[in-house]
C-alpha cells in the first residue's frame, strides 16, 4: 500500500523503497531491542509488551495520514529541482518506517522473550503477513491505499481487547483507537484527508515545460483507487495534466476541428484520454488521421477485424471504426476506465463507444489474453503502452509486453497480410545517432522502440530465413513529444511485403503531415533505425553499438539497454556509468549495503557496559553471517521467482500477492515444523540442498509448465504459480527458527541482532537483485540465492546444547 502511495509522491522505484523501509524499520527494531537489553528483565514482559503494541497502533494510525497530506509530488524533485522536496522525500521515508520500526520491537521482543517457542512464533508472523498479502488488494481496489492501511490496524485492536493477559488500562487506551480510526475513514470519505495534495501539469505535448500544483477538496471530478492506479480525472478549473491536449502525435501542420477532449490521469503521471464523439465521424475524421499514430490507416490496405492493446479512452478504437472495421477487440488493463469511466461516467460524451455492436471491450493483461485468443487479426496495434509505462503502480517496473516471445505470439496472431502497430517513445534519433558516431555513451539511452524493432524483426526472420525484413517495416516519428530529448516513434510492420504503391503513399503522406521518416530513410540521411532495418545481420550489427538493441525476454523483461559486456571500457562509458551509479537503484543499493555493515558490526564495536557480550566475538560473527545470508538468499530467490511470475500473471499486483501470499506461507509451515527438530549441521545441508535441487525445479520444469499455460484463466495461471513456489519455499523458511534453535544460553540474547541483520541483508538483495537481473538475468538471480544458501549452510555451526523443546532457553510468556 505504502508503494501505491509512494509512486504518486516519490515516482520511479515506488514498490522496492516502500518495502526496503519497510524491512529496514524492522532491522532497527530488533537492533533497538538488542541494545536495551529489555529481554534480561521477563517479569516485565506483559506490560511491556502491551505498551508496544499501543505505541505501534498509535503511529500506524497517524503515520499514514501525515505521510500523505505532506505537500509533495515526484515532479519536485524529478524535474522541477525544488530544493525543499529532499527534505520531504527524508521526512516520507521517516514516516513510513516508523509503523514497522514500532511493529517489529513487538514482533522481535516476543521472539527474544520466547527463544523456545520460535517455531510457533515465526509461523504466525509469517502466516498472518500471508494472509495480508490476499486481503491487501482486495481492500486496495474497495477502499483505496490510505484507508487499506487503517483497517490493516483493526484486527491487532480486536487481538488486544479479547486477550485474556491485556490490562484493563491497555484495553481502554486500544478501544479509544477504534472511534478515532473510523473518525479518519469518515473524515477521508467528505475530505480531502485521505487524497495526496499535489499534481503536475504540462504546458504541451511537444517540448513540455512542467509546473506542480496544489489540489483541495472539489479539485477532482472524479476519484478511485484500483489495482493497477490511483485513477482521477481532473476539475476543468484546475490545470490538466497536459494543458491544450490535442493528442500524442498531432501533425503540426494541422489546423482544423478538434474534438473536446477529458483526459484520464494515473498516479499522476501517466494518461489516456476519451474524445467527445457523437456519431458524425465526418468532424473528426481529418484529425484521427493527422496523427502520427495513424500511419497505417492511411496505405490504402483495410483491417476488418483489429485487437487494440492498451485501449484506454478509446481513441484507436475510434480510428478503427472511423476505417470501417468490422470488428475491433478493445484490450486494456485498467478496469475503472473500461468498466466505470467509458461504460458508465463517460458513455455519453464518448458516444457509447465501448457499446457500438463491433466493438468488444475488454479488461486484462495484453500478453496473456492475446496468448489465449483463438482468432487472427488484420491490425494489431500498439499506441504508447509498454516500456516505462507498461507499471502504472511501478511495482517491480519490468516490460513484459515486448519481449521476444511476447512478440512472436502477436504475429502468430495476425492474418497472413496482417500489420504490426506499435507506438512509443524514447531518446531521439539524432541523440542515439549521436552516440554511435562518437562511440561513447554520454547517457545511458531509452530506446524501447529500438528494441522492439529487433525483437521484431527475430520474428520474422525466424519464421522465414528468406525474409528481407526491410520490405516489410515503415518508421516514421515526432520529435520532442513527452519530453524535450524524446521522439514519438512508430513502427508499422507487414507479415507480407509492403508493396510499392503503399511506401509511395507512405512516403507522401509523412511529407504532407511534418513526421520524420525514418525507414525508407529520408533521402540520404543516416540513422540507426534504417541501419537496423537492412544490416545483413542483427546480431552482428548490434555487436557493434555500446548500447544493447536486443529485445527483452521473459527471463531478462527490462527496457534498459545497458551493453555490460563493454563497460569495462570507463574511458567510453565513463558518463553513463556515472549516470547509472547516481540512479535511485544503485545508489539505494549501496546505502544500504552500508547500513547492512552497520547492523552486522556496529553493536560489537560498543563499549563492554554497553553491549551483551556472548562466548567470543568470532563465533557471533559467524552466528550474524549465517543470518545475513539466509537474508540474501532468500530474497534473491524470492524475488528472481516474483520476476518470473510477473512474466506469466501479467499484472504486477497478482505477481507480488500470490508470490508474496504462496513464499510466506510457505515458509511458516517450514518454520512450524522444525518445533521437533534439534539444530544439526547435517540437517541444515540437507534442507539446503533439497532447497537447491527445488530451486532448479522452478528454473526448468517451473518455466516449462508456465510457458505451458500462459492462455490459461487467471485463476487457474494463479493456482499454478503458488504451486511452484510453494515446495520451494517450505524448506527455506525452515532454516531461521533452526538458526534460533541453535542458540543456546547468553546467545539468546541475541535473537533481536540477528533478526536485524537478516533485515538489512534483505533490504541489500532487494536492490542487488534486481541489479543482477539487469545486468545478467533472472537465471543468475536464482543462481546467486542459491550460492547464497550454501555459504549459509557453510557458516552454521550447532552449540552443544542447541534450543530443540520449548523448556530450553528462557520464557516469558
Amino acid at each position: 500500500m505504502l508503494g501505491s502511495i509512494f509512486v504518486i509522491q516519490l515516482g520511479t522505484f515506488s514498490a522496492i523503497v516502500a518495502i526496503s523501509i519497510a524491512l529496514l524499520g524492522l532491522s532497527a527494531s530488533g537492533l533497538h531491542i538488542y541494545l536495551s537489553k529489555i529481554v534480561e528483565r521477563p517479569d516485565v514482559f506483559q506490560e511491556h509488551y502491551y505498551t508496544r503494541i499501543l505505541w505501534y497502533v498509535v503511529a500506524a494510525v497517524i503515520c499514514p495520514v501525515i505521510l500523505v497530506n505532506l505537500p509533495i509530488h515526484y515532479g519536485d524533485f524529478i524535474m522541477a529541482g525544488n530544493s525543499s522536496a529532499i527534505l520531504f522525500k527524508n521526512l516520507i521515508y521517516l514516516l513510513a518506517a516508523i509503523p514497522f520500526y514500532a511493529g517489529g520491537v513487538c514482533v522481535f521482543y516476543a521472539f527474544s522473550a520466547n527463544p523456545g517457542q520460535i517455531s510457533t512464533l515465526y509461523f504466525f508472523d509469517l502466516a498472518g503477513a500471508a494472509i495480508g498479502c490476499v486481503l491487501a488488494p482486495i481492500l486496495l481496489s474497495m477502499v483505496g491505499a490510505p484507508k487499506t492501511i487503517l483497517f490493516s490496524i483493526v484486527p491487532v485492536i480486536l487481538a488486544v481487547l479479547f486477550a485474556p493477559t491485556a490490562q484493563v488500562i491497555r484495553r481502554r487506551a486500544f478501544w479509544l483507537a477504534l472511534p478515532v480510526i473510523l473518525a479518519i475513514l469518515v473524515l477521508g470519505n467528505h475530505t480531502s484527508l485521505l487524497t495526496p495534495k499535489k499534481l503536475n501539469s504540462y504546458s504541451a505535448v511537444v517540448n513540455p515545460q512542467q509546473k506542480i500544483c496544489s489540489i483541495r477538496k472539489g479539485d477532482l471530478e472524479y476519484e478511485e483507487w484500483a489495482l493497477d492506479a490511483w485513477t482521477i480525472i481532473r476539475a476543468k478549473k484546475i490545470p490538466q495534466q497536459w494543458e491544450n491536449f490535442v493528442g500524442w502525435g498531432l501533425s503540426t501542420n494541422f489546423n482544423g476541428f478538434i474534438p473536446e477532449i477529458r483526459l484520464i490521469n494515473f498516479n499522476s503521471r501517466y494518461s489516456t484520454y476519451v474524445s467527445k464523439f457523437d456519431g458524425d465521424f465526418s468532424r473528426i475524421s481529418e484529425w484521427l488521421d493527422a496523427d502520427l499514430i495513424s500511419l497505417h490507416y492511411l496505405l490504402g490496405r483495410p483491417y476488418q477485424s483489429v485487437l487494440n492493446v492498451g485501449a484506454g479512452g478509446g481513441r484507436e478504437v475510434l480510428n478503427a471504426l472511423h476505417h470501417n472495421a468490422k470488428r475491433v477487440l478493445a484490450v486494456d488493463i485498467s478496469r475503472v476506465t473500461v468498466n466505470s469511466l467509458m461504460k458508465v461516467r463517460l458513455r455519453e460524451f464518448s458516444g457509447n463507444l465501448y457499446f457500438d455492436p463491433r466493438v468488444e471491450a475488454v479488461v486484462d493483461e495484453g500478453k496473456s489474453y492475446v496468448a489465449r485468443l483463438n482468432e487472427k487479426f488484420d491490425l494489431i496495434d500498439f499506441s504508447i503502452v509498454g516500456g516505462a509505462a507498461s507499471e502504472k503502480i511501478d511495482l517491480i517496473n519490468t516490460d513484459t509486453l515486448f519481449t521476444q516471445e511476447a512478440l512472436n505470439s502477436y504475429f502468430n496472431h495476425l492474418n497472413s497480410n496482417g500489420v504490426f502497430s506499435y507506438g512509443m517513445y524514447g531518446h531521439r534519433v539524432d541523440l542515439i545517432d549521436g552516440i554511435v558516431k562518437s562511440g561513447k555513451m554520454a547517457f545511458l539511452p531509452y530506446i524501447p522502440h529500438l528494441k522492439t524493432l529487433a525483437g521484431i524483426r527475430r520474428t520474422l526472420e525466424g519464421s522465414d530465413s528468406s525474409i528481407r525484413f526491410s520490405d516489410h517495416v515503415l518508421i516514421a516519428s515526432l520529435s520532442h513529444v513527452i519530453d524535450p530529448d524524446y521522439d514519438l516513434v512508430h513502427i508499422i510492420v507487414s507479415k507480407e511485403p509492403w508493396s510499392q504503391s503503399e511506401v509511395d503513399l507512405f512516403i507522401r503522406k509523412t511529407e504532407q503531415l511534418g513526421f520524420n521518416r525514418l525507414y525508407p530513410a529520408d533521402g540520404s540521411r543516416h540513422n540507426i533505425y534504417s541501419d537496423l532495418v537492412t544490416a545483413d545481420s542483427l546480431r552482428s550489427f548490434a555487436e557493434t553499438l555500446p548500447f544493447n538493441i536486443m529485445p527483452a525476454t521473459d527471463n531478462s523483461p527490462f527496457y534498459f539497454a545497458l551493453n555490460i559486456s563493454g563497460a569495462d571500457d570507463f574511458r567510453r562509458y565513463a558518463m553513463a556509468i556515472v549516470g547509472i551509479l547516481n540512479s535511485p537503484l544503485v545508489l539505494g543499493g549501496f546505502a544500504f549495503a552500508v547500513i547492512t555493515l552497520v547492523f552486522l558490526f556496529g553493536p560489537l564495536l560498543l563499549s563492554g557496559s554497553q553491549r551483551l557480550i556472548v562466548s567470543s566475538i568470532p563465533k557471533s560473527v559467524r552466528k550474524l553471517a549465517y543470518f545475513a545470508c539466509l537474508g540474501l538468499a532468500y530474497m534473491f530467490v524470492e524475488m528472481a521467482a516474483i520476476y518470473r511470475i510477473q512474466a506469466y500473471l501479467g499484472r504486477p499486483i497478482y505477481s507480488l500477492s500470490v508470490a508474496l501470499f504462496s513464499f510466506l506461507l510457505a515458509s511458516g509451515i517450514g518454520s512450524a515444523s522444525t518445533h521437533i527438530f534439534v539444530a544439526k549441521k547435517s540437517r541444515i545441508i540437507l534442507i539446503v540442498g533439497f532447497i537447491c535441487l527445488l530451486v532448479l525445479a522452478f528454473h526448468y520444469v517451473g518455466r516449462d509448465l508456465m510457458g505451458r499455460t500462459l492462455a490459461a484463466p487467471v485463476w487457474g495461471r494463479l493456482a499454478i504459480a503458488a504451486m511452484i513456489i510453494f515446495p520451494m519455499a517450505v524448506p527455506m523458511g525452515m532454516l531461521f527458527p533452526l538458526g534460533i534453535k541453535s542458540l543456546y544460553g547468553d546467545e539468546t540474547r541475541i535473537i533481536s541482532w540477528v533478526c536485524a541483520v537478516n533485515g538489512a541483508a534483505s533490504v541489500f538483495a532487494l536492490f542487488a537483485v534486481r541489479i543482477t537481473a539487469l545486468l545478467f538475468d533472472m537465471s543468475t538471480a536464482l543462481l546467486v540465492g542459491g550460492l547464497c544458501y550454501v555459504a549459509a549452510a557453510f557458516l552454521f555451526k550447532p552449540n552443544r546444547h542447541p534450543l530443540s523443546d520449548p523448556n530450553l532457553g528462557h520464557s516469558a510468556a
